[in-house]
């Protein structure tokens, strides 16, 4: 009763306009970033060329350790042809990728989250390619050459995200796809999306 008899008494001032202008403006509270948690480290950022030629990913993505292969393959996994093998990649302009080390072990919604969501995170399996072109023999490079996961998020034909992990063996690149947030992925592997 007290509060609303005074709230009542400062309403009914003549100068109740000019105590409303006098008033210090209220800030709107900022937008809350994205917390990263320590989950993950940017370790820099990859120019990809141009892509001039469409390809169906079948026909790139094959187990082939010659040494003619374009890409030396070791391993494709079974559900990476099924959700990608029929995929047409488009040609497509130039590209920069953020590329991150994971700092802690992490399930995929973790790492989604530290890079901003999931219209940041997904990439396309054309950026997994044309890495893999770069390193066609394991040599140096932006990607982990030394059995360590390279992980990429990606959208299957179906629409459908799926996540999508390279690794080098003592022939060549072994390549699965995973469902979302099917493994707990270790620490100190690398994580690449577009716009992180």
């Amino acid at each position: 009763d007290d509060v609303i008899r005074w709230q009542q008494r400062v309403i009914a001032r003549k100068d109740f306009a000019k105590l409303l202008d006098a008033m210090p403006a209220v800030e709107k509270p900022k937008s809350k970033k994205v917390k990263n948690d320590g989950v993950l480290s940017l370790v820099g950022t990859v120019d990809l060329l141009a892509l001039d030629q469409p390809f169906k990913v079948a026909d790139k993505f094959k187990k082939d350790i010659s040494e003619s292969a374009e890409v030396k393959i070791s391993y494709v996994d079974g559900d990476f042809l099924k959700w990608f093998g029929e995929m047409i990649v488009a040609s497509q302009s130039e590209v920069k990728l953020s590329c991150h080390q994971l700092e802690k072990n992490s399930y995929d919604r973790d790492i989604i989250l530290a890079l901003g969501g999931k219209k940041k995170a997904v990439g396309k399996i054309a950026d997994v390619w044309q890495l893999m072109k770069k390193q066609n023999k394991g040599q140096v490079g932006d990607l982990l050459n030394d059995g360590k996961a390279n992980i990429f998020y990606c959208v299957d034909i179906t629409g459908a995200l799926r996540v999508v992990c390279v690794f080098w063996d003592d022939s060549g690149w072994g390549v699965s796809a995973y469902g979302f947030d099917f493994r707990n992925w270790r620490y100190s592997r690398r994580v690449f999306s577009r716009n992180s």
